[in-house]
């Protein structure tokens, strides 16, 4: 059974931290390769703690599977990128779990809610 993120925190000892992860994904074999950053939520005793968990989660972030289109679809975690101590709270309660960067082909339509017809991206459904 899950439990809420208030419930997890609550019940932690150890300092909370973000961990994101750099994946790269692939459609097909001639597919240009994807980047996906992937952001995780983990407490720690300490910031080598969490990078030692988040290097431990890397195999378990890696799959393949098939598209709509019966292309092979293939996630494969590369590793850690970045492992960030949750220690600030802004004046209104919001807490930045983290950022990425986009250039190229990748456009403000392509990433904003509600756009479901990513033109940067081959299948990955």
């Amino acid at each position: 059974m899950s439990n809420s993120i208030i419930e997890s925190i609550s019940r932690s000892e150890g300092i909370p931290f973000v961990v994101q992860f750099v994946s790269e994904v692939t459609v097909g074999t001639e597919g240009k390769g994807i980047i996906q950053m992937s952001s995780f939520f983990l407490t720690a005793s300490s910031e080598d703690d969490a990078r030692k968990q988040g290097m431990s989660m890397i195999n378990t972030l890696s799959e393949s599977y098939r598209n709509s289109q019966g292309e092979v679809v293939t996630i494969e975690c590369k590793g850690v990128h970045s492992v960030e101590e949750l220690d600030y709270v802004d004046d209104n309660g919001r807490i930045e779990l983290g950022g990425v960067l986009f250039t190229g082909e990748t456009s403000i339509n392509d990433l904003t809610e509600g756009s479901n017809d990513r033109q940067d991206l081959p299948s990955l459904d």
